[in-house]
């Protein structure tokens, strides 16, 4: 007869390559890798935020940069080219990012498909109907065309998962 095999993961603990780890063990060493790689990657943010505060058709000096953030440059116009419109635009950038992952990974939950896009929901068909729906009227402002793309795709996304309970 054959031994029992054991499990992979069970009730005792974890096993790697033929050796048994406690859960409390595992759960410490990812806990410890996730607070390294949060550590590293927002020291890469900070760094990137500066530098990309520095580059620009002013070239600036990373104290020139850091005097203006904290309200101590003597000269107003680099600060004004700082606060005015560098700062929001990369600020702007970087909440840009944060939705389209956050929208990513809804939209890869909802269709429960890691390879998922707007185009499997026919939230962009629907959003393109929208724009073309404002742009061809000639009452509505061209302003507005944002405001019905986004309405357009809302509209068939909420069609396509109403569509799709009822089946």
């Amino acid at each position: 007869p054959q031994p029992p095999q054991r499990r992979l993961c069970g009730l005792r603990g974890v096993r790697f390559s033929d050796r048994w780890y406690s859960l409390e063990a595992v759960l410490k060493r990812k806990k410890i890798r996730l607070l390294l790689y949060v550590t590293v990657l927002s020291f890469l943010l900070c760094a990137l935020f500066i530098f990309s505060i520095m580059t620009g058709s002013m070239s600036l000096a990373p104290r020139q940069v850091v005097g203006a953030l904290l309200g101590m440059e003597p000269d107003s116009t680099i600060t004004s080219v700082v606060t005015a419109y560098r700062v929001p635009r990369i600020l702007f950038a970087a909440f840009t990012g944060l939705v389209l992952g956050v929208t990513g990974g809804v939209m890869q939950t909802l269709t429960r498909n890691p390879l998922a896009d707007p185009y499997i929901t026919g939230l962009s068909s629907g959003a393109a109907l929208g724009a073309a729906v404002a742009l061809t009227s000639a009452v509505i402002p061209f302003y507005a065309v944002p405001v019905f793309a986004f309405a357009g795709g809302v509209a068939l996304l909420l069609m396509a998962l109403f569509l799709a309970e009822r089946a």
